[in-house]
């Protein structure tokens, strides 16, 4: 259980950052880069908590359980980044039981990344590679209307294979994009 827990400098900075009480105060969203300098950026907007609560539902409705966790922190070759919604696997599950804020050195199978007015599409490009580097499966990508995209390792896909009937396109109740 303890290799699922990243044990770097970069994850010890981490989980320096983590414990901080005037840091996770911070209403800012908390990454840090390859050598744990911290990144900071806004929080994300109403329209990116919603769509991210909808679709970490949708993922537990469509398999059966509680294994989608939102801002989840992986540890990358580029430091800890923060995925918006991913779905652990079960041992993921007990080993973040166990040690609430340490990043995780193996992504979860799938990793999801919701586009914010700040974030740009190599950024979310960049997050993919690194996401598929630490051993996601799938990454998906949700754009600000709440059109999904599919990857694997290898390219974009029509749909998801983990978890084929998950929509292409997610609606947010009385929102309006």
């Amino acid at each position: 259980m303890t290799e699922i827990l990243q044990r770097s400098s970069a994850a010890q900075r981490w989980l320096a950052i983590a414990m901080d009480p005037e840091m996770v105060n911070r209403p800012e969203r908390i990454e840090t880069d390859a050598v744990g300098r911290l990144i900071m950026s806004p929080q994300p907007d109403f329209l990116h908590r919603k769509q991210a609560l909808k679709i970490s539902n949708l993922l537990d409705g469509h398999l059966g359980s509680e294994g989608s966790v939102q801002k989840q922190a992986i540890e990358t070759s580029d430091g800890t980044k923060v995925a918006d919604v991913v779905w652990l696997t079960e041992e993921q599950e007990h080993a973040l039981n166990a040690n609430k804020n340490l990043p995780l050195n193996q992504a979860p199978p799938i990793c999801i990344e919701i586009s914010s007015p700040t974030s740009s599409l190599s950024e979310l490009e960049h997050k993919r590679e690194l996401y598929f580097e630490a051993g996601a499966k799938e990454v998906w990508i949700c754009d600000r209307k709440g059109q999904l995209r599919f990857f694997l390792p290898s390219g974009e896909i029509s749909k998801s294979i983990l978890v084929p009937p998950f929509p292409k396109q997610i609606t947010i109740g009385r929102l309006s994009s």
